[in-house]
């Protein structure tokens, strides 16, 4: 039987993972120390479990503890975690506000040459973009990762494989991107479109995952 110390003190991201799903609710006094851990803000490795797997915070202090993690400079992992955490969250139920704040920090974390934050936020954005957020997107490329440089073009035929080529062609004019950056789009849509008649060409809908440290394996 798992307990809440067992996820807390988790070392390891595939272990913590398996002890999620064998966690319940959490008791009253549970829910007060995660609370606790959290205003405190000083257990690292607590701290980055929890961003993760953000349905065991309480609901009351969930999205401000991500809201911080997203700005936090301190620790860097704890940004991380929040990357990843905000996958699991539904952007309906936040506020336009906070969507477009959030928005704004994962199209940084893009641009940056950050490695797996840059790699992990290019696959996190996906779910948030809005029509008017899609164009700062698709502009960015291409960005000093390669894995999100390759994911902003995952991203645009996932959203507009149906197109034809020239319709396709037209929304990357749209979106600005001058003649040699659209040619690398195009060469996979044409590239996708050979492989969607012969039945393979769903892999090629989806981002690249970056592999993600442990909390242990990091300085933070």
């Amino acid at each position: 039987m798992v307990s809440l110390d067992d996820f807390l003190k988790a070392k390891d991201l595939d272990d913590l993972l398996k002890i999620r799903g064998q966690i319940g609710g959490l008791t009253a006094d549970e829910m007060k120390r995660v609370a606790d851990i959290l205003q405190e803000w000083q257990d690292g490795q607590a701290v980055s479990n929890l961003l993760f797997h953000p349905s065991l915070i309480p609901e009351h202090m969930r999205y401000d503890s991500i809201d911080r993690a997203l700005r936090s400079i301190e620790k860097p992992y704890f940004t991380l975690a929040a990357v990843v955490a905000l996958r699991s969250i539904d952007p309906g139920t936040v506020s336009l506000d906070v969507r477009k704040r959030w928005v704004s920090r994962l199209l940084e974390f893009v641009r940056l040459d950050g490695g797996t934050l840059s790699s992990r936020a290019s696959v996190t954005i996906w779910s948030w973009l809005r029509d008017d957020d899609i164009q700062k997107f698709v502009r960015a490329y291409p960005v000093p990762d390669e894995t999100a440089t390759e994911n902003i073009i995952a991203f645009t035929i996932s959203r507009f494989g149906h197109l034809t080529r020239p319709e396709y062609r037209e929304r990357l004019r749209l979106y600005s991107l001058g003649f040699w950056k659209r040619r690398p789009f195009l060469r996979r849509f044409d590239e996708y479109c050979q492989k969607k008649d012969a039945g393979g060409a769903v892999f090629m809908t989806m981002p690249l995952l970056s592999y993600i440290p442990n909390y242990g394996s990091v300085k933070s």
